[in-house]
């Protein structure tokens, strides 16, 4: 724990939380891969396909 300078609040420093705690990814993140990803193959379809 540390304290603010200004005030004297007790505050916590980066060393106090916990670094193995994992965040989700949020599910519009993998909205947009995904998206992409079809839209990439799509593409690719599409340039093979003027090739012949």
């Amino acid at each position: 724990m540390g304290e603010c300078p200004t005030c004297g609040t007790l505050v916590e420093t980066a060393s106090d939380v916990d670094s193995t705690a994992r965040q989700r990814v949020p599910w519009h993140f993998w909205l947009a891969i995904t998206a992409a990803g079809v839209y990439l193959a799509w593409r690719a379809i599409d340039g093979i396909a003027l090739l012949f």
